[in-house]
């Protein structure tokens, strides 16, 4: 994840949590409104219908109140005029309405509320309006009475203030996003120089450190990133020293070992020129030392040859037709069972070290596979692709990011085979000429090493020197 969508993210908690505090007050503003203004106008509605029931109804009717008495308009148009929209009355002989609205009777809740002498009321709606409907009993028998109270303004008033709170909403989210975006980057501001700095030390700048300044949090946190660059510098070193060290141990040992080592070798030779005229148990100790001084001397070579891929030597890439350096190849080794399947296709690529790879390579196969070994060169996507394959069972999965390491042995009980070097220094070798090593099994069954290599490839009608020491192949072999 970015640096920019982390800042993002958090602007976006920061306004986030502003909105949700700020819409929570809104919706708390507008309840409380809300209620206000409805308490406001029941009381209102409640003072005047007392005094409607309680004082004029009183006053102006009989024992015994009739339809008749209201029909003559005189009475409810008093009560109109007082501030009430509708009126609906509960006579002897049926009900009175002020309006065809309002000729809806209470529910029962209502009308038992004010049989028991209270007042009492009900939001309702009528034709899709809001009314506050307040009812009352004349005193001492009745009748029950209702009054009517538009509460649309109520609404409209609530409406207004919604529209202001949602506009002010916006506003404070809009603020909140810019001033949470500016917090952001200041606060992350630090996070950046930090993932800066690991970023250069990842590419080789050991010496970067970070900005301390004041002695908040962040400035310790600098602090301590600088304290762990400084070590990591330190150990860093040291790690090079001793890698350097060990190098040059090895190099020395192998360059001192050389010399007696080759006379050993001679000496050897010589022996078992001789070890028919020999009795049998001197012949065997002698046999035994011929084959130990090999590979003494084949571990000698390897520690050699990795010394000076350590010390980076210089890649010579010349133009190489892959047919003719198999063919050469497998010249070189007769008797073993070995087939081939190359294009025969001309690349610029270090010969040596493409001899190294596939070399070590065929002697693995050929000494811990099972024949027949398969050589498969080919040219795809600008990589030369080589494939060692034999029908043995190979490596396990668990160790095959292992097999390459130096000295590795798939069974470390082995006293036979060789040094344990020969995977290592071809990977370094297609390491060297920018590819790499893998291990794999083959769908149709055995066992594959694959070297990918990029190479160039000259062009088609480039004039081929005459230096070449064999003969043009064919456009793809196959032998043994």
């Amino acid at each position: 994840m970015s640096r920019g969508s982390f800042r993002r993210r958090v602007a976006v908690a920061i306004a986030v949590s502003v909105g949700a505090a700020t819409l929570l007050l809104a919706v708390g503003v507008w309840t409380t409104v809300r209620t206000a203004l409805r308490a406001e106008l029941v009381d209102r509605a409640v003072e005047r219908t007392q005094f409607d029931v309680g004082v004029l109804a009183v006053a102006r009717l009989g024992d015994q109140v009739r339809l008749s008495d209201f029909e003559d308009g005189s009475l409810a148009s008093e009560f109109l005029l007082r501030g009430s929209d509708g009126l609906y009355v509960d006579t002897v002989d049926g009900p009175y309405a002020s309006g065809f609205l309002f000729a809806r009777p209470p529910s029962p809740a209502l009308a038992g509320a004010v049989a028991e002498g209270w007042v009492a009321y009900e939001w309702v709606e009528l034709s899709g309006r809001p009314y506050l409907m307040v009812g009352a009993r004349r005193p001492p028998s009745g009748p029950d009475m209702y009054f009517f109270y538009d509460a649309q303004p109520i609404g409209a008033t609530l409406s207004r203030l919604v529209a202001v709170l949602a506009g002010g909403w916006v506003g404070v989210v809009g603020l909140a996003w810019v001033v949470a975006d500016r917090v952001a980057r200041r606060v992350l501001k630090p996070v950046a120089a930090a993932s800066g700095a690991a970023n250069r030390m990842a590419a080789g700048e050991r010496g970067v450190r970070l900005h301390q300044q004041g002695d908040d949090e962040l400035a310790e946190w600098a602090a301590a990133f600088n304290r762990m660059a400084e070590t990591l510098e330190s150990q860093i070193d040291q790690l090079r020293q001793a890698e350097q060290r060990q190098r040059h141990f090895v190099s020395d040992v192998s360059h001192e070992l050389r010399t007696p080592v080759t006379a050993l070798v001679n000496e050897a030779t010589l022996l078992s020129r001789h070890l028919d005229h020999m009795p049998p148990e001197a012949a065997r100790v002698a046999g035994l030392v011929t084959r130990d001084v090999g590979r003494l001397r084949e571990l000698v070579d390897d520690l050699l040859e990795l010394s000076r891929l350590d010390a980076g030597a210089a890649v010579r890439l010349e133009p190489t037709r892959l047919g003719r350096f198999a063919s050469t190849l497998i010249d070189r080794r007769p008797g073993e069972p070995i087939e081939l399947e190359v294009d025969d296709v001309e690349v610029m690529i270090d010969r040596n070290c493409l001899e190294r790879i596939v070399g070590n390579l065929v002697d693995n196969a050929v000494e811990h596979g099972r024949p027949p070994v398969t050589i498969r060169m080919e040219v795809a996507g600008g990589e030369l692709i080589v494939e060692v394959a034999d029908l043995g069972a190979g490596v396990p999965p668990e160790d095959r990011a292992r097999m390459f390491e130096r000295f590795w042995k798939g069974d470390p009980s082995r006293s036979r085979g060789g040094s344990g070097l020969g995977l290592a220094i071809a990977k370094e070798h297609a390491r060297r000429l920018g590819g790499d090593l893998e291990a794999t099994t083959l769908p149709s069954g055995g066992f594959a090493v694959r070297a990918r290599i990029p190479v160039t490839q000259p062009l088609p009608d480039r004039e081929v020197p005459d230096t070449r020491d064999f003969d043009d192949g064919g456009s793809r072999e196959k032998g043994k």
